[in-house]
């Protein structure tokens, strides 16, 4: 066991490393604290704070300001104690109209990470001294003197729009939950490290408590979602924390080697994001959606897709303003709250082995962390296609197909990301019967890979283009329309259509070489079967006009198992099989001729009823 260090006395911190640490004032008059300017400041065992009760201009222990952060090495439960504080800042995006998801680094003086409320925030007056925020009911916030609505505090865990749950001013939000706060009107143009309080509609908080710290496990329940978030006073690797979270087994990683998995969560976090400068506090007037982030690999970047930014109205239509942006998602910024959905009921898991120092950039944006070019040169690159449909000319969806050798083509936890919602008229991958937004998977350049499309508008005009390739290339992309088998070039031209209103599940795919034009190419004289999933009827449509009949029809799931074999009368041309009584997924059909050759395909079974 280390020292013990008692400060006597204020402290300037570099890089600095304890084994455990104590900070008390010498006597009630004199105040003893620790200030870390540009830095992280590292404690491997528990920290001990004492509060400074003699001044205000200096009340908290330790301040972590100009991007420090504080991360400690301890394993299992948090050992801090003391009622002294520390004082970080964090800078909202939002205004009085707009939402931003919090999650505290600071609790309260409890036994272990204390609760936290929004009486534990303050307005930075110097670099240390800082005024108590005061909260309103009233429905829009302030930012001088800095008066924060209670009205708009909630939580969330639960499927639907009622488990929003009110918290107001109430100190009872547990470590690591995340929750939403409104930003504020107005300005505050104290300066403090160079930078205004809040130079307009970005208002600075500095969160005072006991520094959270070791293992916090939240409540996780199967296909329900739940607000969390960072809960350290230091910056969190999001990509190693939902990998560990996610899938079974173990994940062999250049970076952390062997990772081992706890299969609570997706795998996917869901940032919450909003029109700019919103001017309502009405829910049909909101304006915003959830992007998602797929890690895929610690040693990556991951995959962020923004979201469709909809009005909330009764209908949710979406909306035909400017879309969201793109931002680096990886590493989690402190304070910043995200949905994840559970993939099992048990908890998910933060850990001190999750924390890292990284800082967010010029601006210290509260949206995006910074990663810098030579850290970019070592991460592992994820080839992918960045596509964009657009609806009808109002608003656009965008999706990413990922290749990436570990992946399958059916659905990985912590790769393939669903639709955190699905708006009227949606498009993305098509997995388990749902919308993807992020498909990952090997790259096999006869794949056709199934695109979900619902239509409810009276008529959908739908373009689909390539946004970016991104460590991809090949000769082709096309759009494949399997019911009228023709290829359409987006490396060329977008890709558009009118549809009537319905469901397109599997008519539309993802392929990479034009088949029909390959047997032009190759002279093969003969057409192959013809194989047509009619799902307006329900059922495997087969035509054959080769030479050599047709003696049997199998059909098998992707996991190999069969569905049915049927014997063909090789006198017939033309055959059909029901599906209204199987499940909606992809299939593989099985064509076995005379001759011996075979023929496969997939299809999509996409039932109405």
């Amino acid at each position: 066991m280390g020292k013990l260090y008692t400060f006597i006395l204020f402290l300037f911190v570099g890089n600095s490393c304890f084994s455990q640490l104590t900070v008390k004032p010498a006597s009630p008059a004199k105040s003893s604290y620790i200030y870390v300017k540009e830095n992280v400041f590292y404690v491997h065992g528990p920290i001990a704070l004492h509060k400074n009760s003699g001044t205000n201009e200096t009340e908290a222990s330790i301040y972590l300001r100009e991007e420090s952060q504080l991360i400690q090495g301890s394993q299992g439960i948090s050992q801090n104690t003391g009622n002294g504080l520390l004082s970080v800042f964090q800078e909202g995006t939002s205004n009085a109209y707009d939402y931003n998801y919090w999650s505290s680094p600071v609790g309260t003086d409890l036994l272990g990470n204390g609760l936290f409320g929004i009486d534990m925030l303050y307005a930075p007056e110097t670099k240390t001294k800082s005024s108590r925020a005061g909260s309103m009911n009233a429905l829009d916030g302030s930012a001088n003197p800095l008066l924060i609505s209670r009205r708009w505090i909630y939580t969330f865990s639960g499927t639907k729009y009622s488990d929003w749950k009110h918290v107001g001013n109430h100190t009872e939000i547990p470590a690591g939950v995340g929750f939403t706060m409104k930003g504020v009107n107005g300005k505050d143009l104290t300066t403090v490290n160079g930078r205004a309080n809040n130079p307009g509609n970005q208002q600075r908080y500095d969160f005072r408590g006991k520094p959270n710290n070791g293992e916090i496990t939240i409540p996780v329940s199967e296909g329900a979602k739940v607000l969390i978030g960072n809960p350290y006073p230091s910056a969190l690797d999001l990509s190693l924390f939902l990998l560990e979270n996610s899938g079974t087994g173990t994940l062999q990683s250049n970076c952390y080697n062997t990772i081992i998995r706890k299969n609570a969560i997706t795998g996917i976090a869901y940032f919450w994001d909003s029109m700019e400068n919103g001017t309502s506090h009405y829910l049909h007037e909101y304006v915003g959606g959830y992007g998602a982030f797929s890690p895929v690999d610690p040693c990556t970047a991951g995959i962020y897709v923004k979201p469709v930014f909809k009005k909330y109205g009764v209908a949710q239509q979406p909306s035909n303003l400017p879309s969201s942006s793109h931002y680096d998602r990886r590493f989690s910024p402190i304070g910043q709250g995200f949905m994840v959905e559970g993939a099992t009921t048990t908890t998910v898991d933060f850990k001190n082995s999750h924390r890292i120092f990284k800082k967010e950039g010029e601006l210290s944006e509260f949206k995006s962390s910074e990663i810098k070019a030579g850290e970019t040169e070592k991460l592992t690159a994820i080839p992918k296609i960045r596509l964009e449909a657009t609806v009808n000319n109002q608003y656009t969806r965008e999706f990413t197909l990922g290749f990436w050798v570990h992946a399958t083509s059916g659905t990985d936890l912590g790769m393939d990301a669903k639709a955190y919602e699905v708006v009227p008229t949606d498009i993305g991958f098509l997995l388990n019967s749902e919308n993807y937004v992020i498909d990952l998977r090997p790259f096999e350049k006869e794949d056709e890979i199934p695109l979900f499309l619902k239509v409810k508008e009276s008529t959908g005009n739908i373009k689909i283009r390539i946004l970016e390739l991104e460590n991809f290339d090949t000769e082709n992309i096309f759009i494949f329309d399997s019911e009228l088998q023709n290829y359409h070039s987006i490396k060329e031209a977008a890709f558009e259509a009118d549809l009537e209103p319905g469901n397109y599940h599997g008519r539309f795919q993802i392929a990479f070489v034009n088949k029909t034009k390959t047997l032009l190419e190759d002279k093969v004289i003969e057409k192959e079967p013809l194989i047509f999933q009619n799902n307006k009827k329900g059922q495997l449509e087969i035509s054959n006009s080769t030479s050599s009949p047709v003696v049997s029809i199998s059909l098998f799931d992707l996991s190999g198992k069969k569905i049915f074999s049927r014997k063909i009368s090789e006198k017939e041309d033309f055959h059909s099989f029901a599906t209204g009584h199987l499940s909606n997924s992809i299939y593989l059909v099985k064509i076995l001729h005379r001759d011996g050759t075979v023929k496969t395909q997939k299809i999509a079974v996409q039932n109405y009823h």
